[in-house]
């Protein structure tokens, strides 16, 4: 449905509440600018230094409560960037503990000689994170509230309402659809009607954005349009926020990040759990067929559910479970497309090792297309694999698991995967935003895309049943 402009007159009152036991939002109109002691009180400049995103900033308007303070952005932005009945709707309702439409909603203890404040601040693009603000003129920091690890920082400063937009995004736009043109894997992408429409809609929202939060969530909500994956918008992290967060995360005990790969044993099955392929994650990949070998298990279970991607260390897995080379498919960018559609690709490189995703990417540049090229390691496992696969398997992990089932080296077991299997180069624009734009496509040894379709289990069941499922198949073939 087409998307017109917001329904100014069912913009929600300021005071009005959002849901059962939400509390009003505080109004921007006649804040006071913001005080640096004490309690946080009134507008503020504030930016959220995090490792994906980069450095947003944002207002924020704060006042303090009987219990601590409150705050929040500009309200009623959601909604109007969404634009038409349904964000007039998103105003009304709010979403996700966000009332009246405002990207970030932040509710606190107040600060004391002896505590920090501790709160929570919500926003409908990001997981909740728990905050601690010692004193308002230091960082805030930002964690998981299940494990409470350091994942960020958000500074304060003294802001003022009338002040206009913080940077010319409409110029901002302009060069953003400049770069998509010329890097975009397939050309005529670029002129579908999807990626003009996803195109009209980030220059609308460059024309009402106040702030780098706001482009960022206008530019969010308009990219669903988009026929095609990995097109991300994001700021480069401040160089002394990012010391900053590094300085934090060293000098306390942090709890790290829930292990990449786990491994056991149980009646002669083996589960191998792979929540990302990281880089420079060979090595465990190694030791957990070297321990698999050891314990001389008859069967494997591959459990990948979850998996969102990452690097070239997926090969690693498949290097484990073949004997003979395997074609892992083919990466091609624009430049080589038509060849590479027409089956022309016996010119092209074959690749089995890379240092580095940066090599990647220069070798793809330098050739336009490049086969991938999976070689066998020892120790090698002969036993029969079933690998658990759900709609959140993404990017790295769905080449994987395509190609050892087109080598019919496994059963697939789950959901359909995500179909989200594009390479993506980011590229710097001005005022410090990077455009990550999807540069290559990609094929499997069989010719089949998967960007957009995924890849299908041979039994299908929901994820949390999976591993019993899995478990019942194997038991009849070992």
């Amino acid at each position: 449905m087409r998307r017109r402009g917001t329904i100014w007159w069912l913009a929600v009152p300021l005071t009005v509440l959002a849901g059962p036991g939400c509390a009003p939002l505080v109004p921007f109109r006649n804040q006071p600018v913001g005080i640096m002691t004490g309690t946080p009180h009134g507008l503020y400049a504030a930016t959220l230094h995090l490792p994906f995103s980069g450095s947003v900033t944002t207002r924020l308007a704060a006042e303090p409560t009987r219990n601590g303070f409150r705050a929040n952005s500009r309200p009623g932005t959601l909604g109007e960037l969404q634009g038409g009945a349904s964000g007039a709707w998103v105003n009304l309702v709010g979403v996700a503990d966000c009332p009246g439409g405002v990207l970030l909603h932040w509710t606190s203890s107040a600060p004391t000689d002896t505590e920090p404040a501790r709160g929570v601040l919500h926003c409908p693009m990001l997981a909740p994170l728990a905050t601690t603000l010692r004193t308002v003129d230091q960082p805030v920091e930002l964690r998981t509230p299940d494990n409470g690890r350091l994942v960020g920082l958000l500074t304060l400063e003294p802001g003022a309402v009338d002040t206009g937009p913080l940077r010319d995004y409409a110029a901002l736009a302009d060069e953003a659809a400049a770069v998509l043109a010329e890097q975009l894997f397939d050309p005529q992408l670029v002129t579908a009607a999807d990626t003009r429409a996803f195109l009209a809609d980030v220059h609308r929202i460059a024309r009402l954005a106040q702030d780098d939060a706001e482009f960022l969530a206008g530019w969010f909500v308009a990219a669903r349009r988009l026929a095609f994956s990995h097109c991300y918008l994001s700021r480069a992290l401040d160089p002394e926020a990012g010391a900053q967060l590094a300085r934090a995360q060293q000098g306390a005990e942090e709890p790290g990040p829930e292990a990449p790969l786990a491994f056991a044993v149980a009646d002669q099955i083996a589960t191998l759990r792979i929540r990302k392929f990281d880089e420079g994650l060979e090595p465990q990949i190694d030791g957990a067929f070297a321990e698999l070998d050891r314990l001389g298990a008859a069967a494997l279970i591959l459990d990948l559910r979850g998996n969102p991607g990452g690097t070239f260390s997926a090969a690693r897995v498949a290097a484990h479970l073949i004997d003979a080379p395997l074609d892992g498919g083919i990466f091609f960018t624009r430049r080589a497309r038509q060849r590479v559609l027409a089956g022309q690709t016996d010119s092209f490189p074959r690749v089995s090792a890379l240092a580095s995703v940066t090599e990647f990417y220069a070798r793809l540049d330098e050739s336009g297309a490049l086969v991938w090229r999976v070689e066998p390691v020892a120790p090698h496992f002969a036993g029969p694999v079933v690998i658990l696969i759900d709609r959140a398997v993404a990017s790295a992990a769905e080449p994987l698991v395509a190609g050892l089932h087109e080598a019919g080296r496994t059963i697939l077991i789950g959901e359909h995967t995500a179909g989200v299997m594009l390479s993506m180069q980011p590229f710097p624009l001005s005022g410090g935003w990077i455009l990550s734009v999807p540069t290559a496509d990609y094929l499997t040894a069989r010719g089949i895309r998967i960007e957009g379709r995924g890849v299908r289990p041979d039994i299908e069941t929901p994820s949390a049943a999976a591993p019993s499922a899995a478990r019942a198949y194997l038991a009849k073939r070992i």
